[in-house]
This record gives structure tokens, sequence and C-alpha cells, in this order.
């Protein structure tokens, strides 16, 4: 799996947390980017054939943090808070896994599945804080 970073965060820290997210389905995927943007933040994920697939994650400098995680306006959609760009990387990261995963686990027909998405990069941010935010401040 390639990683390509243009953002002003570290690649190998992108790289570790990558393959960590990846876990058991790193054969799907071909590339992860990291790239700057003129807006706020967003993801894709483009499906391939042959471990052709790529996930994109597009970061901004206009977010202000903490920033609330809030863009459906539903009330079934999760509410949490991002501290900063890593974080943030993260978040957007793990919701485009979680379409990946599905796609491949042959659950895509799934309802809600941006919420379900959504609450997968909740929990994971929630699981990365808890074991190496909290290693990193010991």
């Amino acid at each position: 799996m390639k990683i390509q970073n243009s953002t002003d965060l570290d690649t190998e820290h992108l790289k570790a947390l990558t393959s960590i997210l990846m876990k058991g389905s790193n054969r799907y995927l071909a590339k992860v980017t990291f790239r700057k943007c003129k807006r706020a933040f967003s993801g894709c994920y483009r499906h391939g054939f042959y471990g052709s697939s790529e996930i994109i994650v597009r970061l901004g400098d206009d977010v202000k943090y903490p920033y609330t995680m809030n863009t459906w306006h539903n009330k079934y959609y999760p509410r949490y808070i991002v501290n900063d760009k890593f974080e943030l990387a993260i978040a957007i990261l793990a919701h485009e896994i979680y379409h990946l995963k599905t796609r491949h686990s042959g659950t895509r027909r799934l309802k809600n599945t941006q919420i379900r998405a959504e609450r997968f990069a909740m929990k994971t941010l929630q699981k990365i804080r808890a074991t190496f935010f909290e290693v990193e401040s010991n």
C-alpha cells in the first residue's frame, strides 16, 4: 500500500496509523493520499478492481479546533469533537475505511451507511485517543 502526503502532518505517523486502521484489509487498497485543500475537509473512497482502490483525505487550514463533527444535521448522526488536524485525518480516514470494509465484506446494502461510517470513525478515534495519546502524555 502506497501512502502520499502533501499536508503538514508527519508522514511516518500517518503510515503507522493507516496500517493499524487497515489491519486485515490491506489487499483491497493500493493507495492512501493525504492532500491540502481549499475547503475545510473531505474524504473519498474510490473502488477499483484487483487492489487498485484508493482513499483520498483532503484537509484544509480553515478549520478552527476543537471542531465539532456534525455535518448531516440528523438526530441519529453522531456528534463528536476533533482536537487537531491529526485527529481530523484519523476520523476521515476511518470513515472511508468503513466504506471499503463494507464493500468487500458483502454488507454493502445496509441502510444509513453514512451514519454507520461516522459512528465507526467516532469509535476509532476514541480508541486511538485511549491508546496512543494517553501513552504520549505519560
